[in-house]
């Protein structure tokens, strides 16, 4: 019996896949859209936080600097000075100016206060024309100024140069004032030009060597001498302006002198110029152009009888030679005892600086 045909009914026919709803995938690709702008406005306030953090951390640094440069540096320098004075007042000035130079400045007019009482303590207060009136003393050979006295010591810085003018070292190459040749001269070919008397008056001394404040060249290790050249500061500091640094030479005329500072590099040694300047650049050390001006202290107490005295400027002093020790009697009647070789009368007279 055949099938019967339902005329109303549909032939079954395959599933199809559903097709996706428009309106919904739109949305799920704004939600993703906002998520993922949710997340990366999150990430952009974690940066801005992170960069919140290091820009606060270096403002605090650049505080932390500027407090250290401008109050912790000027205040150490200070006090370093303050107990450097007794012992070393040419260092004790260069830190001073070391205070006046750091950015801060809260202790200026105190470290200008305190040069100004440290050189008005060694006698190097100058005159309005820049000239000093310091004592002079014959002693040896030679005309020398004390600048400085400390108990029955006394700086004498020779008050003209040396005759001969002398390289600061004989070869061209990196030296200090350690290892030069014009520090090797004074200890020993100078230094044995006194008498034995005069020598024993001569003090072995502490020599402070620092670096050259201008262009920071290293100036070695310190030293012991009998004789020293002066250091920048210590030229600064005994004679504050360039009318009292000039020094006589040879020729009769101001003229360029060593210091025993290094120049711009330690091929170069600072020298006080023609014109009294400080030449902080210096001179190339195997230049024989240059005047020697040495610097000793003296114990005048150690047999020294001191004559003190006030002449012209233009007096010449002198040294008169006491009466020979009765040891001297010994000595055969047809030599003569050196007049070297008794105890000096030191005659020292107040005179305007070269």
């Amino acid at each position: 019996m055949a099938d019967e045909f339902e005329p109303n009914s549909t032939p079954d026919t395959p599933d199809t896949p559903d097709t996706p709803e428009t309106g919904s995938d739109e949305n799920t690709l704004s939600l993703k859209i906002q998520n993922s702008f949710s997340l990366k406005v999150k990430d952009t306030d974690k940066v801005k936080k992170i960069l919140y953090i290091i820009a606060a951390g270096l403002a605090a640094c650049a505080v932390l600097v500027v407090i250290v440069i401008c109050l912790v540096v000027p205040a150490v320098h200070m006090g370093g000075a303050k107990k450097l004075e007794a012992e070393s007042p040419g260092l004790a000035l260069q830190k001073y100016k070391l205070v006046i130079a750091s950015p801060g400045a809260f202790l200026d007019k105190k470290a200008q206060a305190a040069i100004d009482a440290l050189q008005a303590s060694v006698g190097s207060t100058a005159a309005e024309d820049g000239t000093l009136t310091q004592t002079e003393i014959s002693f040896g050979d030679n005309v020398w100024l004390v600048v400085e006295v400390r108990g029955n010591k006394k700086l004498l810085v020779s008050k003209g140069l040396l005759p001969l003018n002398q390289p600061y070292y004989q070869v061209m190459e990196d030296v200090s004032w350690e290892k030069s040749d014009i520090r090797k001269y004074l200890n020993e070919d100078y230094y044995n030009m006194f008498s034995e008397v005069d020598r024993a008056l001569i003090k072995e001394t502490s020599v402070k060597n620092t670096k050259n404040v201008e262009n920071k060249t290293a100036a070695g290790k310190d030293t012991r001498d009998y004789i020293f050249l002066l250091s920048v500061e210590e030229a600064e500091l005994y004679f504050p302006t360039a009318a009292s640094r000039k020094a006589i030479g040879s020729s009769g005329r101001s003229a360029y002198y060593w210091l025993r500072t290094p120049g711009m590099n330690k091929f170069c040694a600072a020298t006080v110029r023609a014109d009294g300047e400080i030449g902080y650049a210096g001179t190339a050390v195997n230049s024989a152009s240059r005047g020697v001006r040495p610097a000793m202290w003296v114990d005048i107490d150690a047999g020294t009888a001191v004559a003190e005295t006030t002449k012209p400027a233009a007096t010449t002093t002198t040294t008169t030679a006491a009466p020979a020790p009765e040891s001297a009697a010994t000595a055969p009647p047809t030599t003569a005892a050196p007049a070297t070789q008794a105890p000096a009368t030191v005659v020292t007279t107040t005179a305007p600086a070269a």
